[in-house]
């Protein structure tokens, strides 16, 4: 198909499915759960990036299951395909700034929940401190003994 015809498909389904012409739009609440942490490291921040960006070292780090993908992430759209607590999922950086930050997005198979994870590092004398965040959203809230247990 050309683009012409896949923009007059988009189009059509755009006008047909509308609210306006009796489209069923629903809109619900997201829960989310949001984990912050840091730690200081004495290493390069050129040592630690090879890490964070390397496919193989960032899933042993995270305790995912690499299956199979880009070995390192160079650029946003780079892509892996990981396991964490049974989901195959897709890993995908939308931000990547070497040695200094890394964003992606990890999206399982099943779509019952998005996960972000942003890596900073920032030196600090002959140190780096490394900040992580994991932000994702869930069914439902999630208890204190919820999150200890996963």
């Amino acid at each position: 198909m050309n683009r012409f015809t896949i923009a007059t498909l988009f189009l059509l389904l755009a006008c047909t499915s509308s609210a306006s012409n009796g489209g069923d739009v629903k809109n619900s609440k997201l829960n989310a759960e949001s984990f912050h942490g840091q730690v200081e490291i004495d290493a390069s921040t050129q040592d630690i990036w090879k890490v964070v960006s390397n496919a193989k070292s960032l899933c042993a780090l995270l305790n995912y299951e690499l299956m199979s993908g880009a070995t390192d992430f160079q650029k946003p759209g780079d892509y892996i395909r990981a396991k964490s607590w049974g989901d195959a999922s897709t890993m995908i950086p939308t931000m990547v700034v070497p040695n200094e930050e890394l964003r992606f997005g990890f999206d399982p198979d099943n779509a019952s929940y998005f996960c972000n994870q942003r890596w900073v590092l920032t030196p600090k004398g002959k140190k780096v401190v490394v900040q992580f965040t994991l932000t994702y959203t869930e069914s439902g809230t999630q208890s204190e003994e919820d999150i200890k247990n996963r």
